[in-house]
């Protein structure tokens, strides 16, 4: 379930983070517009490299000059203003007008945060040769022609061969910029949710999942999304639409080595409730909904509720018989479901979400509700007899704000925030997703809260 506010939000900014952001990589793991290098100084050969930290105990220079005299801003350079500044701007333009307000308070917090980290790193333009990497590492190994080295990220530092840089026209410059920025950023997602959150300012962090995505080494598809990343950004333009950016966000966050390889299919599925009823209740009844929480086994019991469209939920721990979580879900015949297939195999899976059986005026302050997903799968469709392969339940917490709004009548703000100890999972950890932070349901945008 991922947080709308935070995903709306970072679909515009993240783009702007290829183009501003500058942060550290991990020690080891050293890029470059389409090659990357190793440790050490930069213009060493291949092969013949000293130890920076352990051998060298003087001052070091190319061209009769240190190389601390070929640090740059690279916000100051002609390229970033020239082209890469109006295409952020453009960005933030179409998150003014399309973002609602909180998420542009958001927003303003995430762009302090680019600009913070931008400065994180050391930028050199310098008359070194640089290291290559193999071709077929960075996925163009069908390539006759040889790669030529254009800059290198070590884990503080960006180094870019000055004469080709000059070279280049103002375009060209402006895309080596956005590449270093892409893979700048393509290594910080490695590191988890959570971290590039904290890294962009960004609110409710501490309900992401604190650990690695994917391997830290950077693999040929990582190098292919980072051209394709590259490529979007410097095409942004006025027409340049928002689902667009969140397309494109998204699968360079979420897709290929860093998350999931189950993409969406087009179209909406729906499922009759009597269905879905049939569906969980067999699958509670066969033990598919046996697991474990907080480490001990549990299991999950499903019955009919009051109503035709209601299930009763009711988790129980199963050496005690002690009931660990009971509520009450609403299933109706338009629930939307939504459907994927997995980009290797084929696959087939349908995921469902349920929330308590709640009217819109029974959430007070302090309200606690639960959320259910299940994730089943059939190829040949869904149907009662599908195997349920996940299930995931989430308390939410919830804050109520009173104000005045815009027409002078009272109105109400409600945001829900994922408790992030209270997830139970049972099932396949594939399907494990992150808790994200928080859904907002605002009506006083307009107005004053109290």
């Amino acid at each position: 379930m991922k947080n709308p506010v935070f995903l709306n939000t970072c679909a515009i900014a993240f783009i702007a983070l290829c183009m501003t952001l500058n942060v550290s990589c991990t020690e080891g793991n050293h890029s470059s517009s389409g090659t990357a290098g190793t440790t050490g100084n930069p213009n060493t050969p291949a092969g013949n490299m000293a130890d920076g930290t352990t051998d060298g105990n003087g001052g070091n220079g190319v061209n009769g000059k240190m190389y601390e005299s070929y640090i740059v801003d690279p916000t100051s350079l002609p390229a970033y203003k020239a082209v890469i500044q109006p295409k952020l701007d453009m960005l933030l333009k179409l998150a003014e007008k399309e973002r609602i307000a909180e998420e542009r308070k958001e927003g303003s917090s995430l762009s302090a945060g680019y600009k913070k980290m931008f400065l994180s790193k050391t930028w050199y333009v310098a008359p070194v040769s640089l290291n290559t990497l193999n071709k077929k590492t960075i996925g163009v190994e069908f390539t006759k022609e040889n790669t030529e080295q254009l800059a290198i990220q070590t884990q503080n530092e960006v180094w870019i061969n000055s004469a080709a840089f000059e070279k280049m026209s103002e375009q060209e410059q402006a895309t080596l910029l956005v590449h270093e920025f892409a893979m700048s950023a393509r290594m910080e997602i490695k590191k988890g949710q959570r971290h590039v959150c904290e890294m962009l300012n960004g609110g409710g962090c501490q309900y992401f999942e604190n650990k690695p995505i994917g391997t830290d080494e950077m693999s040929k598809e990582d190098y292919q999304k980072i051209r394709a990343i590259t490529a979007f950004s410097m095409g942004v333009n006025e027409s340049t639409s928002l689902k667009s950016v969140q397309d494109m966000f998204t699968d360079f966050f979420f897709g290929g080595s860093l998350g999931s390889k189950w993409k969406d299919v087009p179209g909406e599925v729906h499922a009759s409730s009597s269905l879905q009823k049939n569906l969980l209740k067999r699958a509670a009844a066969t033990g598919n909904l046996n697991g474990l929480c907080d480490g001990k086994p549990c299991q999950v019991q499903v019955s009919d509720g009051k109503e035709d469209t209601q299930l009763n939920i009711t988790v129980i721990d199963s050496e005690t018989s002690n009931v660990i979580r009971s509520f009450t879900t609403s299933i109706n015949n338009e629930n939307s479901i939504r459907k994927q297939k997995h980009e290797d195999t084929g696959a087939i899976i349908y995921t469902m979400t349920y929330w308590d059986s709640f009217a819109a005026d029974d959430l007070k302050d302090g309200s606690i509700k639960n959320m259910m997903t299940v994730v089943a799968s059939d190829s040949n469709g869904l149907s009662s007899s599908s195997d349920v392969v996940a299930l995931e339940l989430d308390q939410w917490v919830w804050v109520i704000s009173n104000g005045i709004d815009a027409a002078g009548k009272p109105c109400k703000d409600s945001t829900g925030t994922a408790m992030k100890d209270k997830r139970i999972f049972i099932g396949d950890k594939t399907f494990n997703t992150p808790i994200w932070g928080t859904w907002n349901s605002e009506s006083c945008d307009n107005g004053q809260r109290k």
